[in-house]
């Protein structure tokens, strides 16, 4: 969690994509559910504000998206907080990458993920089954709804078959 916290404060002031070789195929996309789960967990446990997550999730948006995403796009979400904060929590998983992930990422690279996610989904659990009363209330408001159910498909990744599994 550590790490992913001070890559998501890097990101802030230089946001640089991790570098991915042939050999580590889906380790961009792995890094980026990894910065996502964080970032919203952080805001969910209200250890975020408001206008923190707001400039995460702008540097997260800006670090991961595609030079054909549109200017109005990226000119609507920047001027609304909780738009830009809407759109990361419902871009991530994307399910065609997590079929990419499981289709044609190495061993080398989802082993390790595995794990990283699996530590996620524990930390995830932990929160949820000790402030049930919070989650609750929390997930009346449409925002921390679609953040809950992102961390929830997040939280999956650990439990995901692989090709080369089998």
């Amino acid at each position: 969690m550590k790490y992913y916290t001070n890559t998501l404060k890097g990101n802030l002031v230089s946001p640089i994509r991790p570098y991915e070789s042939k050999e580590e195929t889906g380790l961009e996309l792995f890094e980026r559910y990894a910065e996502t789960f964080v970032l919203l967990l952080k805001f969910y446990r209200q250890e975020f504000t408001y206008e923190q997550t707001h400039a995460h999730s702008l540097a997260l948006y800006q670090k991961y998206r595609e030079g054909s995403d549109s200017v109005e796009l990226t000119f609507r979400v920047e001027k609304r907080r909780e738009a830009i904060v809407k759109l990361i929590a419902s871009d991530n998983p994307d399910p065609d990458g997590i079929v990419f992930l499981q289709n044609w990422c190495p061993p080398v690279v989802w082993h390790h993920y595995k794990i990283v996610f699996k530590q996620f989904a524990c930390e995830w659990d932990i929160f949820k089954n000790t402030n049930s009363s919070l989650v609750e209330q929390l997930n009346r408001t449409p925002l921390y709804k679609s953040v809950y159910d992102t961390l929830n498909q997040l939280s999956g990744i650990s439990e995901l078959t692989f090709y080369c599994e089998f």
